[in-house]
């Protein structure tokens, strides 16, 4: 066993004793010391030592064992077994100390040892502490350790022996009586651990450890009932079922512990109601205890009077006040990956991130889910959490949960004290989504009132009432019949739109930032509901905006990037007007031009000036050669940054490849914005767009290489001569990142690719021949995997179609492979520009080489089918000539294989074709 040398002993005790007391000076001496004593091998163990000799004053081994804990922690895996052995000796000694301040650093060296599953490095340090926990002395220090050893590490030791597991939380459960109550507690916080995992040891015997749970509720400690409601929680989200029995207890349970003063028991309990939302089997259950639960959440979103203290230091004016780094939320660029969309239109260009069937994309923000932020209080609180449940519960109970929740709210509206009256209009927006159909008979009363608070001298009226009215701006903006009638809609917008409109547009230029935010956002909101029913109003926005871009500071310039970029997009070329572009390009620009290369706040504004470029088109030439050019050396810049870090990783940073990703989308947009005009830029620059594009192809990041093939596409679509020199390098980039398995780390770059060689397509024509085969070798088995997604599969099928359409000669005698997938694939897409080519081009493979078709006509007939082919005659007659090739081709045996098929499939046939 190692022994210290007494004189170097002396010497340590002396330093850290020193530590103690000494000036600023002294401290610095002191620390290079340490910093030169831990190069030692033997140092951890003096440190072990002091830490664990009790006639050492407790401040220096408490010093000596932290020390140790930071030394363990950087440079386990390097020291010595018997020093290792040693210093674990020392510190299990110590746990038993009688000095608390001691024995909790003993604890925190353990946990901080054994953390993040590496409970194999201390294994009997679990047998030492349920020694301890037969000792009433060495309880408390016992579960310091546990506490985190569970939290850490319950599944691991799960895994590894659950037999010892039981045997450990017999041991922990023995202490649910205790006198202190954080041991009390600290029971239920370990044993909570093994519950939310599911392990064995729990839920074996969970109807004992309810019986434990119950029995708790009744604890007079907030934090033992604090993880009684976790208890209860975890169960309702593991297993509902065993909630049933006794729903009633436990709801009366959390009604009370919601209302608690203690604001983390509060918060656990108000976490139940969110929890049970999400199990269906609940639902029926819980309905007739409505009228005792709402009034309770509704209660629970008034602000309290300390919340409210301490906003009115942030509810006056400060417009002018500059926003600090740490009030601004990260921000992650939305990234442009070309997914088909459900565009009745069928020579409309496909919008990037809808998905096929009209809907948002999975990465985007859905628009029914609760979107409730107040950023008065930034963290998740007691009134967010009751907020959010109100608006779950609406929308499972719909209008039937109305008659409990329109009077409490009308209560609420018509109290006197504004606080009570700021969390009626919460409710009201809350149920906006599940209760709209219920809510539409009280609307005409209601929006009045709301637009008339607007005014409120209070500005947290001001901002949750334009989150509120956002949340109708369908109903206000879009009417569903009778509403919308020729007779009705005019009466109807200018009844509620016109006035939250121009409340609106007073909000988002208000003296208070955060009602700022709210009125802009409420207003994106508007623009997206109203669309081109704003266009008389263009002018009033515009100055808005243009006014808003010269005040406002930076976080909510994030949420106005937003706004107007959304205005662009309805408004298209409505905004080219001189006296329109004054107002807003200047100030657009500066924000452009204030902002550094290396700020995340380029994010939002790149996106905004992409969308602004794409409306106006042309007449965003006379801005675009410096925005261009910035975007060229910020992509150069980044790649050598790149380069540098891959030559010296050890002294250079990482840099953030983000900020390629949204240059090379704004390049996009810049492109399909200004077509050929675009040109001279294209070929420009030092080094070019497409000598970048080169390099960005081949970066290890799929989202770098997402974008760049969405710049490629676009380039495909609107300067198509300019990348014709360079195509045997672009083709082979394309070709290289289509996997014909596909790869979920590489989706958005295949679907990218796909996309863009389909463009190419049609532009290359006949010339796309030395391509085809590589292509096809790619694209067919990707369309038959199970495995791919769908929106790669609808790109694959586009890409195919569009490549038979232009080399029909190559891809013909493949169409048995993939004929009837093919078919499958499209039939679910919605008409559009994309599918009409993929179409086109099917129909000439089939031309060519018709037997094939033969097992997948019925998949080619249902297809087709589901076109809408009113006003396309042309496209009737193309699916005609198939229909009457197969018909004269077969003869008798036509009729008889037509009967085989589906009746949606023969009916329509009769019905669009005669046949």
């Amino acid at each position: 066993m190692w022994t210290p040398n007494q004189l170097e002993f002396n010497n340590l005790i002396s330093l850290l004793a020193d530590a103690q007391k000494g000036d600023s000076g002294t401290q610095k001496r002191i620390t290079e010391q340490l910093n030169s004593y831990s190069l030692i091998p033997e140092f951890n163990n003096y440190l072990a030592c002091a830490f664990s000799t009790q006639s050492i004053p407790p401040e220096i081994r408490a010093m000596a064992g932290l020390l140790l804990k930071n030394n363990l922690r950087k440079s386990w895996d390097s020291i010595q077994p018997d020093y290792l052995a040693y210093m674990k000796s020392c510190v299990l000694a110590t746990l038993s100390d009688p000095v608390h301040s001691v024995n909790n650093v003993a604890g925190s060296i353990i946990t901080t040892s054994v953390a993040n599953g590496k409970i194999d490095r201390w294994p009997e340090v679990l047998l030492k502490l349920i020694e301890m926990l037969q000792v009433p002395e060495t309880v408390m220090g016992a579960f310091g350790a546990l506490d985190k050893i569970c939290e850490d590490s319950a599944a691991d030791l799960d895994a590894k022996d659950p037999n010892f597991v039981t045997q450990l939380i017999q041991h922990i459960l023995q202490h649910i009586r205790n006198p202190n109550p954080t041991i009390r507690a600290k029971v239920l916080k370990c044993t909570n651990q093994f519950l939310m995992i599911r392990s064995n040891s729990v839920w074996s015997s969970l109807n004992e450890y309810m019986d434990i749970i119950y029995q708790s509720t009744n604890d007079p400690d907030p934090s033992v009932k604090r993880y009684v409601c976790q208890a209860f929680n975890q169960i309702v989200e593991l297993n509902p079922q065993l909630m049933v029995p006794v729903l009633e207890s436990v709801i009366n349970f959390m009604i009370l512990q919601t209302q608690s003063d203690d604001k983390e028991l509060a918060l656990e309990a108000a976490d139940f109601w969110l929890i049970f939302c999400e199990q269906d089997i609940l639902h029926v259950h819980i309905q007739q205890y409505l009228p005792m639960i709402i009034p309770v959440l509704l209660k629970c979103t008034i602000y309290t009077d300390d919340e409210i203290a301490m906003l009115e230091l942030q509810t006056e004016a400060d417009v002018t006040v500059a926003d600090r780094d740490q009030d601004i939320k990260p921000r992650f660029h939305k990234q442009k990956n070309h997914e088909l969309a459900g565009e009745k239109d069928p020579n409309a260009p496909s919008h990037p991130h809808e998905d096929i069937d009209g809907e948002e994309d999975d990465d985007e923000d859905d628009d029914d889910e609760f979107d409730f932020d107040d950023d008065f209080t930034e963290e998740w609180n007691l009134r967010k959490c009751t907020a959010a449940a109100v608006d779950m519960l609406a929308n499972i109970y719909t209008e039937d949960i109305l008659e409990v929740l329109l009077p409490e709210i009308n209560n609420f509206l018509q109290h006197p004290d504004w606080q009570t009256k700021e969390a009626g209009i919460l409710a009201l927006g809350a149920i906006a989504q599940g209760c709209m159909a219920g809510m539409k008979p009280h609307l005409p009363a209601i929006l009045p009132h709301l637009i008339s608070l607007l005014h409120s001298e209070k500005a947290l009226i001001r901002s949750i009432t334009c989150w509120t009215l956002g949340r109708y701006a369908s109903w206000i903006a879009d009417p569903e019949p009778p509403l919308n009638a020729p007779g009705n809609i005019e009466q109807h917008l200018q009844t509620y739109m016109v006035p939250m409109l121009r409340g609106l547009l007073t909000m988002c230029l208000d003296n208070n930032k955060e009602v700022q935010k709210a009125g802009c956002s409420a207003l994106a909101t508007l623009e997206e509901e109203a669309r081109e029913r704003l266009l008389p109003f263009i002018d009033d926005i515009v100055t808005t905006f243009a006014k808003a871009l010269q005040v406002y500071q930076r976080k909510n310039c994030l949420v106005l990037f937003d706004a107007l970029g959304i205005f662009c997009e309805f408004m298209g070329q409505n905004l080219n007007q001189p006296h329109l572009l004054e107002k807003f390009i200047p100030p657009l620009l500066q924000k452009w031009s204030n902002i550094s290369n290396d700020d995340y706040d380029l994010f939002p504004l790149f996106e905004c000036i992409g969308s602004v470029a794409i409306a106006l088109g042309p007449g965003f030439a006379p801005y675009a050669a410096p925005i261009w050019n910035r975007n060229l050396e910020l992509i150069k810049i980044t790649l050598m940054r790149i380069d540098e870090h891959k030559r010296d990783p050890d002294n250079t940073e990482i840099p953030d490849k983000d900020f390629l990703v949204i240059t090379l989308d704004m390049l996009g947009g810049l492109i399909q914005g200004l077509g050929m005009q675009i040109e001279p830029l294209i070929n420009g620059g030092e080094p070019s767009l497409i000598f970048l594009l080169k390099l960005t192809m081949q970066d290890e990041t799929a989202d770098v290489r997402s974008s760049s093939f969405a710049v490629l596409g676009d380039l495909a679509m609107y300067c198509f001569p300019t990348i014709v020199p360079h195509m045997n390098d672009l083709m082979t980039a394309v070709l290289h990142n289509i996997l014909p398995q596909p790869s979920p780390m590489c989706i958005s770059s295949m679907n990218n690719a796909t996309w863009a060689a389909g463009e190419i397509c049609l532009k290359h024509g006949g010339a796309m021949e030395p391509y085809a085969n590589a292509l096809l070798s790619k694209l067919i088995p990707l369309l038959l995997n199970k495995d791919t997604p769908r929106s790669l599969t609808e790109n694959t099928s586009i890409t195919i179609g569009r490549l038979g359409l232009v080399v029909p000669q190559l891809v013909a005698p493949h169409l048995g492979q993939f004929a009837a997938k093919w078919c499958d694939t499209l039939s679910k897409v919605h008409d559009n520009g994309e599918k009409l080519s993929a179409f086109e081009g099917f129909c000439v493979l089939i031309k060519q080489n018709p037997e094939p078709l033969i097992p997948a006509l019925e998949n080619f007939c249902e297809a087709t089918l589901k076109w809408n082919i009113n006003n396309q005659p042309q496209l009737r007659e193309l699916f005609l000539s198939i229909f009457m090739m197969y018909r004269n081709a077969m003869g008798d045996h036509w009729q008889n294989t037509i009967a085989t098929f589906s009746p949606f499939v023969q009916s329509r046939l009769r019905e669009v074709y005669g046949l």
